[in-house]
Formats: C-alpha cells, structure tokens, sequence
C-alpha cells in the first residue's frame, strides 16, 4: 500500500509533483516507464543486483498496480456496468460445484453454497429435501426459516 509517514511524503511530494508535471507533456506512456526505469537502474547502481532487490522492486510495482485497479479501475468499471449492463452472467449462474462440500448442483446461492450447505448452515437437518424452484434466493428462504 502506498501509505507512508507524513513526514517521508514531505521530501518526496515536490519531485512527485514535478514528475507528474513532466508526464502530462504529451504521451504519457514512455516517459512514465523511463521514469520507473530510471528509478530501478538508480537502485541498482546504488545497492547493486541482487535477487532480494529485483523481487522487491518487482513487488511494489505489482502492489502498486493491484491498488490502482482496487481503487481507481473496480469503481470505474463497475460504473460501466451500471451505466451500460454486464455482458458476464452472475457468478453463481456459471458455476459447477459448491464452493463448500465441492457437490455439483445445478442452484447456488450467492456465496456459491449448494441448498444442502445452506440448509445446514441455517440450522436445518438432513430430513429438509425440498424447496420450491420458484423462491428468488435459497439463502433468503433458509434465513426466514431459521429465525422462525
């Protein structure tokens, strides 16, 4: 995550903003990734090649992509969605097997569980067979049953 202490910010921001003045000129693209380089190519000159330093750089830049898809793209992208409809069925209408007892079933509910592990997960035992195609979402049915 890039969360660090105030006051490393304070000596980092003035490049960071001078950087970023520098990427907005024209494509951005190479400029970044020279940056990036160059940053890399300064470490290891400074600390030299070494498997530590290499998998570690290589982590920030995963960290940090994973935490701009997180926050910038999952938001945007589902904004999309909502605005222009999904072209991926739910999860749980693709799905094969339970994602608890691994049965394959042709209903799941939306955490992925077959009737029989939410049946149980509600308190009911094995005798319950039964439960009508025409109920919306299994887990509702077994939430309702289990608190009367």
């Amino acid at each position: 995550m890039p969360y660090i202490p105030k006051d490393d910010k304070k000596s980092l921001d003035r490049s960071i903003a001078h950087i970023s003045t520098e990427l907005r000129k024209g494509d951005f693209r190479g400029r970044l990734n020279y940056t990036i380089s160059s940053i890399f190519s300064t470490l290891l000159q400074s600390n030299g090649a070494s498997y530590a330093l290499i998998n570690d750089f290589i982590g920030v830049l995963e960290c940090a992509k994973m935490e701009a898809y997180r926050r910038v793209a999952v938001p945007y992208e589902d904004g999309k969605i909502s605005a222009n409809g999904d072209i991926y069925p739910p999860a749980n209408t693709i799905q094969t097997h339970c994602l608890d007892c691994s049965e394959k079933s042709a209903v799941f509910s939306k955490n992925g569980l077959c009737l029989t592990c939410v049946m149980k997960e509600a308190g009911f035992d094995e005798s319950v067979r039964v439960i009508s195609p025409q109920d919306i979402d299994i887990e509702e049915l077994a939430n309702t049953q289990s608190e009367a």
